[in-house]
């Protein structure tokens, strides 16, 4: 997925606390297969955010994020 359209989907769905937005893999997997029509896995969501995102805790595999406005 391009990053733009990840970013998007946080920015949607995600929820926001100021600074930055919270979210889960599984709910990025949800919001994937809802809005964009595409199907991800747990691990290719986790593979997909890690470049811009900033993992959250140890939980696996529904791992938590925050992603933070630039």
């Amino acid at each position: 997925m391009e990053t733009e359209k990840a970013i998007g989907l946080i920015e949607a769905h995600g929820v926001f606390h100021g600074d930055h937005y919270s979210f889960n893999s599984d709910e990025f997997v949800q919001w994937c297969r809802e809005d964009t029509h595409q199907t991800l896995s747990l691990e290719q969501a986790n593979h997909e955010l890690a470049p811009f995102c900033i993992r959250v805790g140890y939980a696996e595999p529904i791992r938590s994020w925050r992603y933070y406005l630039t």
